[in-house]
């Protein structure tokens, strides 16, 4: 049997509306009757009128409306609708669409007080979201959040004496007697840098289960709750976790997740509000006994105030693979007939003869290419890279000023400095003599590898040796030369003993003939 569906086609015309949420203390923590300007900016960017626009604003819980007004003038309750709904948040709408012109703004504020009887054990976001439609399609929409403050935390009261981090704990050394000691709130987000712009961006996704631990650096102790075990935030659907309770001190904000499916952000990144920029570098810290690759913020003074915007912004695990390569580029040949040299096109073996008769006057320089390739997905930078070099060689440092010997080794870090991009390469030349002998002939195998590099994300080598996982390795080359004397001049010689050694036989036999003949023998 065959079926055929109904087709409706529709042509939806849209207006390019965009919308912009702030207020001047965005990001910042509120108490029970602070009061909260919205400031909501729609603009036309399209040629044409924008007739049917709506905004539609999601109060967070714990506020009350005082005002809208829209280009200054005080809307009436004729001009939206309020709705309450289950979560105690509530919509308002604008009732009557408005005609926006092209090219122009409209600018609205809403004010709101945080609620008198609020009682909230932990910290808590305030998130209002604004949204704009045309003919009731969502065209943009906006955020803006506060955090509030909380009221009361019974679990971890830093008022109770039995509480380690109590200032009314006597056995506290940080509060001799009974001296009063107010404690902080440290909180922030995590996220997805989905576009990889190292910035906090509207949309993007809020990470939830990343486990957030606070390190006493006075102490080199994690922080303890009241009941003695480690003081622990887990970020919540929203990607936000807050630490209650914390002492006056120097603290650095521990994050744990997963290496494997993230790699760290941008730190900080220069030119972004430091509101939506992540704190976090990555560290190697033992936890409970238990070394980890986590996510360390620098350390952070708690004195007066309560601490926000703490963030981790993570991205996308990548790749991160540099491939080394060595090659012999030129070997030149120095004796009493003059020098020699030999140029060779990105080889891994080698071969340069040297004359006989010349051997014990010859020296040979050996130059090298060792060739570093970007083969990840991240840029690199290469802080060392380290030559086993050959006993069968001497090494200058006026031949190689950007090396250095060390027990044995020669190592280069010319490269530390220098941002290696995906796909790129760069290069360094190593010098190395040899005196040559008629007993020191045959292979020199030399081999170099990258000994240390490092990205901004913290990610390891796919096949560094660093990496425990590793299944083969290719940051690593080796070149090899063969020295020998001249084929020819050996078969030469040999002919030229053979030859003598027929003559003198053939001499000798003459002789022994004629003294036979005369009865000598």
């Amino acid at each position: 049997n065959t079926y055929y569906s109904n087709v409706k086609e529709t042509t939806v015309k849209t207006i390019l509306l965009s919308i912009d949420s702030s207020s001047e203390n965005s990001g910042s923590y509120v108490k029970e009757g602070d009061q909260i300007k919205y400031s909501i900016v729609v603009k036309n960017s399209d040629q044409k009128d924008a007739e049917n626009m709506i905004l539609q604003n999601e109060l967070p819980a714990n506020v009350t409306l005082v005002s809208i007004s829209k280009d200054g003038v005080q809307l009436t309750e004729n001009d939206y609708y309020l709705t309450n709904n289950l979560d105690n948040s509530a919509t308002i709408i604008n009732t009557n669409p408005t005609l926006l012109g092209a090219g122009q703004t409209a600018t609205y504020e809403i004010v709101v007080n945080v609620d008198q009887d609020v009682d909230v054990n932990e910290a808590t976001e305030l998130v209002n979201k604004s949204s704009v439609y045309d003919s009731s399609i969502k065209i943009d929409e906006s955020d803006v959040t506060h955090i509030l403050q909380p009221t009361s935390n019974p679990t971890d009261n830093p008022e109770d004496p039995s509480n380690p981090n109590s200032p009314n704990n006597t056995s506290n050394p940080d509060n001799p007697g009974n001296v009063e000691q107010e404690t902080r709130i440290i909180s922030g987000t995590a996220w997805l840098d989905s576009n990889e712009n190292g910035q906090k961006d509207e949309n993007e996704e809020l990470l939830s289960g990343i486990t957030v631990r606070i390190l006493n650096t006075e102490a080199n102790e994690l922080l303890k709750n009241s009941e003695g075990n480690d003081l622990i935030a887990t970020t919540n659907n929203n990607g936000f976790y807050s630490l209650n309770n914390i002492p006056q001190g120097q603290y650095i904000i521990i994050f744990e997740y997963d290496t494997d499916m993230y790699m760290l952000t941008d730190y900080e990144k220069e030119g972004v509000d430091s509101r939506y920029t992540s704190k976090v570098v990555k560290q190697e810290l033992t936890i409970n006994g238990e070394t980890k690759a986590v996510g360390g913020t620098e350390i952070i003074n708690v004195s007066d105030n309560n601490i926000a915007n703490i963030n981790i912004g993570l991205q996308s695990a990548k790749v991160y693979d540099l491939k080394l390569d060595k090659y012999v580029s030129k070997i030149i040949m120095q004796n009493n007939s003059g020098t020699t040299t030999n140029q060779y096109d990105n080889t891994t073996l080698a071969k340069a003869e040297i004359d006989a008769k010349l051997i014990n006057s010859t020296n040979v320089v050996v130059e090298y290419t060792i060739r570093v390739t970007n083969e990840g997905e991240v840029p690199a930078y290469v802080r060392r890279i380290v030559d086993y070099v050959s006993t069968e060689y001497t090494f200058s440092s006026e031949l190689n000023p950007d090396w250095y010997e060390q027990d044995g080794r020669l190592y280069n870090v010319s490269l530390s400095n220098e941002k290696l991009d995906p796909g790129e390469s760069t290069e360094v030349t190593l010098t190395l003599t040899k005196k040559m002998t008629e007993t020191n002939t045959g292979l020199i195998s030399n081999t170099a590898e990258i000994a240390e590099s490092y990205n901004e994300q913290g990610i390891k080598d796919q096949d560094s040796t660093e990496n425990n996982n590793a299944t083969g390795e290719d940051d690593l080359g080796k070149a090899d030369v063969i020295l020998s004397i001249k084929t020819g001049q050996v078969v030469s010689t040999i002919g030229i003993v053979l030859a003598s050694i027929v003559i003198i036989g053939l001499g000798a036999f003459v002789v022994i003939r004629i003294l036979i003949k005369r009865g000598k023998i």
